[in-house]
């Protein structure tokens, strides 16, 4: 008996809907795209549980005429191509007619539209793919569409998206590049009736950016370039713009949001000039290319894309980028420190930490020394009983001194024991917020005027979902405007507030946004850097500080915060046995 079978059509749409669409953030691209090939000037998207319950997109577009309702939720139906052939010199966002049908699926969905400003137009209606109706409709020129209960017929698909927090920030951080590639063009993003973000046509890239990432224009460089066969601008951030993460860099090829990696490596190693690793700079790369050397066809999304002649494009990018921030780039800007306040406030419950080596710790800038460096360990130390023994070794070890301005050196005979000065900083800072806002006696510094931050719209986001958890590690904050915040308080341990929020907010993928471990490990990174120099009555109270630990021999993060290196290593190395 024959195994192959045919599978159901309402089968075969289910599987293939799941190849486009993800989750909301994916929905919210198809039709967004789908609104900018219609030459829109204006484009709401309201959102509902992050998506989950409702995403309506509305635009002001061309329209779509009556005959082509239903044509639009078949299979592989786009007006953008005719034949292969057409790959190579489409410029539209969208080509391959996978979107509407693919959201139809799995969905239900109401598309309304009208080629005119008669107010007349028409709408459809389809459930599972099936279309329930075709009728007259009012509505302004442009589409309206809506959909609900995404996945309400494939549960399993549904239980695995996440909180309603998450999807949102997957889905600004998918149409931020969309609104920065068009600036020209009015955005307004609304989530349970409540506006996120509200961008009116910007007059130049700069004022977008200005109104998009709330970045300072005056820290951000403008290089044009036109060479034979490509065109564009590059933005680059100065050194006075610097990010935990590669969250605010982006790759535009005629008008469309792309990553390529190669790009990206290089421009990022260009900025290894004037930032240290694991410091990102902000970028932007606008490419015009002819369509025929730019394949957008690899990936599903078309997201990733091949170009040709992508060795030479990557060497003009990184040389002009190297130029322009030796030449343009401005002098970082001093660190200036908040003065205490005398005043004392309830959330100030302990006594007062009045380690004299923590005080000299105030004086030390870490704006200009952020890297973090992995300790190489060359034996284990995993056992317990080994464990031990460092410990007591390290208890009676002599100082020697540091080296690199990274690594404490201490004598042991017949040992070296060396110390990752960042690593181990973050280790005590790591268990004294954990130990202080478990017993609920959080040590917080006042500020004498609240200190200012600008925020991304992403990171707003994840700030209103974890400022409850803030406040038990100390953190008090409140909005100053939509997109500043101002820190009022926070753990008196930690040196510089400012960089321990933006590196808080700025986590990647949120699995467990209000945990008070995730945000204690984030907030640590602002530590005692490395290049950073300690006198030796800093180095012993490190040393003092870390044996109190309950692990003191591994930071937050996972990484070793000492090593030890035996006598015999160097006797061998020495030829001395």
């Amino acid at each position: 008996m024959p195994k192959v079978k045919i599978l159901p059509p309402e089968t075969s749409a289910k599987i293939a809907a799941g190849e486009v669409i993800e989750n909301p953030a994916s929905v919210v691209k198809e039709l967004l795209e789908n609104s900018l090939d219609a030459e829109s000037t204006a484009i709401t998207i309201e959102l509902k549980d992050a998506g989950k319950s409702l995403i309506k997109v509305k635009d002001n577009g061309t329209g779509i005429e009556k005959g082509d309702l239903e044509t639009i939720f078949l299979r592989h139906a786009t007006s953008k191509i005719r034949d292969i052939t057409d790959l190579e010199h489409t410029y539209t966002l969208g080509f391959r007619g996978e979107a509407l049908y693919s959201i139809a699926a799995v969905s239900e969905v109401s598309l309304k539209s009208t080629q005119d400003t008669s107010g007349s137009g028409w709408q459809i209606y389809l459930k599972a793919g099936e279309k329930l109706y075709l009728k007259p409709a009012s509505l302004l020129k442009g589409t309206e569409v809506e959909i609900k209960n995404l996945f309400y017929n494939l549960p399993a698909r549904r239980k695995f998206l996440k909180t309603s927090q998450a999807e949102l920030r997957k889905i600004m951080r998918l149409i931020i590049p969309y609104t920065l590639a068009q600036p020209q063009i009015s955005f307004e993003i609304s989530n349970n009736q409540r506006k996120i973000l509200t961008l009116i046509p910007a007059k130049d890239r700069i004022d977008r950016i200005k109104q998009v990432l709330n970045l300072p224009a005056n820290n951000i460089i403008s290089v044009p370039f036109r060479e034979p066969e490509i065109q564009g601008e590059l933005f680059l951030g100065d050194i006075n713009i610097q990010r935990p993460r590669r969250d605010m860099q982006f790759l535009f090829i005629n008008q469309r949001p792309v990553y390529n990696n190669i790009i990206n490596f290089h421009l990022n190693q260009a900025y290894r000039m004037i930032m240290q690793e694991k410091i990102y700079p902000f970028f932007i790369a606008w490419l015009n290319i002819p369509a025929e050397y730019v394949d957008v066809n690899i990936h599903p999304a078309k997201y990733e894309v091949r170009l040709k002649n992508e060795q030479k494009i990557t060497g003009l990018l990184r040389k002009l980028c190297e130029k322009a921030l030796l030449s343009r780039s401005k002098i970082k800007k001093p660190h200036i420190r908040i003065k205490p306040a005398s005043i004392s406030r309830p959330l100030l419950m302990s006594k007062d930490y009045n380690s004299p080596t923590l005080e000299k710790y105030e004086q030390l800038s870490i704006q200009n020394s952020q890297s973090l460096f992995e300790a190489s360990a060359l034996y284990s130390h995993t056992e317990a009983h080994i464990q031990k023994a460092l410990k007591e070794k390290l208890t009676s070890a002599f100082y020697i001194g540091q080296f690199a301005k990274k690594y404490l050196f201490f004598e042991n005979p017949p040992s070296l024991i060396i110390m990752d000065q960042h690593a181990a900083h973050e280790r005590v800072n790591y268990e004294a917020i954990l130990r202080q806002a478990k017993d609920n006696l959080i040590e917080a510094q006042h500020c004498l005027t609240p200190q200012i931050i600008s925020l991304s719209t992403e990171e707003t986001i994840a700030w209103e979902e974890i400022k409850e958890t803030l406040e038990k590690i100390g953190f008090s904050t409140t909005l100053w405007d939509k997109n500043t915040l101002a820190i009022h308080t926070y753990p008196r341990i930690l040196k510089d507030p400012g960089h321990c929020l933006k590196n808080i907010l700025s986590v990647e993928e949120p699995e467990k946004p209000k945990d008070l471990e995730q945000i204690a490990k984030r907030a640590c990174r602002s530590s005692i850097m490395a290049n950073q120099p300690l006198n030796p009555e800093q180095a012993k109270w490190l040393v003092r500080e870390l044996l109190k630990c309950e692990n003191p021999f591994a930071c937050p993060h996972g990484r070793p915060t000492v090593i030890e290196i035996d006598i015999g290593f160097f006797e061998k190395e020495f030829l001395r046995r």
